[in-house]
């Protein structure tokens, strides 16, 4: 006998004991047993099924994360370049994940960011910012929006709109203005061996700049 007659018999059995006649109790076994080998609904409404899709995304982008990590602690030029192939193909997954959840959700603002990291990662810049900015005329204090924004202006070497960028979320929420100034350090850093056409004066001001708001805390 089957599983699934074993389990339908022994729960006749328990209702014949319970002085239930066979009929009614085949009728209750029937009913109580759950059906074996079904799966769970698929989502039914567009948001569900947008949520289902940017949770799909979240989960590659933290997979591009720790290999970019592993890239980053690779001993070898054969595990970077392997390491970064991984994070590229997970940052690609989850692009056309959060592109998805907007598909299915035009004002999911939180896919709207993800698609712009996920683009920044990929090195389109010009995209990468247009989803920011969608994403922030839907919600204009949107912190996580306003800091990834931030980091990006600071790519695209735009020094005075990153410190806005800063300003504002001094105003909004702590962590994010930390982390950006974090960001802002690491930039400062990084143009000091490679200024990418920044002038070195203009290093020198932003610097400043960043020690001066270091004072203000």
């Amino acid at each position: 006998m089957s599983m699934h007659g074993r389990l339908l018999t022994l729960l006749m059995t328990v209702g014949l004991c319970q002085g239930t006649s066979t009929l009614d109790a085949s009728r209750q076994a029937s009913s109580t047993l759950p059906s074996l080998g079904s799966t769970p609904a698929p989502p039914s409404t567009p948001d569900e099924r947008a949520n289902e899709a940017y949770a799909s995304g979240l989960a590659h982008r933290g997979r591009g994360i720790r290999h970019e990590q592993d890239e980053a602690k690779a001993r070898t030029s054969a595990d970077r370049l392997k390491a970064a192939a991984k994070a590229r193909r997970e940052f690609e997954k989850a692009l056309k994940d959060f592109q998805k959840a907007n598909r299915h959700a035009p004002s999911h603002v939180e896919a709207y960011v993800g698609t712009g990291f996920a683009y920044r990662k990929l090195g389109d810049l010009t995209q990468s910012l247009a989803m920011y900015d969608r994403a922030l005329r839907l919600t204009p204090e949107l912190s996580d929006a306003i800091e990834s924004r931030g980091e990006l202006y600071l790519d695209l070497n735009r020094l005075d709109e990153a410190k806005r960028a800063y300003l504002q979320l001094l105003g909004l929420t702590r962590k994010n203005a930390d982390r950006l100034m974090g960001a802002m350090r690491l930039w400062i850093s990084a143009r000091r061996v490679n200024p990418s056409g920044v002038d070195p004066a203009t290093i020198d001001a932003f610097e400043a700049w960043v020690a001066e708001q270091g004072v203000r805390k």
